[in-house]
């Protein structure tokens, strides 16, 4: 048995070589010299619309990727996450009445239930919150 994983593990070793230098992925060739972009010792940077720079490199050149094909959305911390979500219990002002229906994501830990309303996750997506000593982000 140990000699026929070894046997296996030496063939699979030798096709993944093989095809990695026939070209595989590389739709320029073994070497990736075919690729059109600055030398490989340069890298392919795209600037989002925040100002940040991104490295590509790796997916221009091991992939194939078209470095004008990315599309960027409105890059890192573009949407505000919300920080102490005010809470209300029931028979507090702001509780919704019996006869309002909304979606919620709830939550439990350690016997602390939270409910959280879609319509105002939808805008913020992340909520940070602790409970009791545990720090949660509870996300849409």
């Amino acid at each position: 048995m140990r000699i026929l994983y070894i046997v296996t593990v030496l063939l699979l070793g030798f096709i993944l070589t093989a095809c990695s230098n026939s070209g595989g992925n590389n739709p320029g060739g073994g070497d990736g010299g075919d690729v059109t972009g600055p030398p490989s010792n340069e890298p392919i940077v795209i600037v989002d619309r925040t100002g940040k720079e991104w490295d590509i490199s790796h997916a221009v050149r091991n992939y194939g990727f078209n470095e004008n094909g990315f599309q960027f959305g409105l890059g890192p911390d573009a949407i505000r996450p919300i920080n102490d979500f005010e809470m209300v219990s029931a028979g507090e002002p702001g509780f919704p009445s019996a006869n309002q229906n909304f979606l919620v994501i709830g939550t439990e830990i350690n016997d602390d239930r939270r409910a959280y309303p879609i319509y105002i996750l939808k805008t913020n997506e992340i909520v940070n919150e602790f409970f009791d000593t545990t720090h949660v982000a509870i996300a849409y």
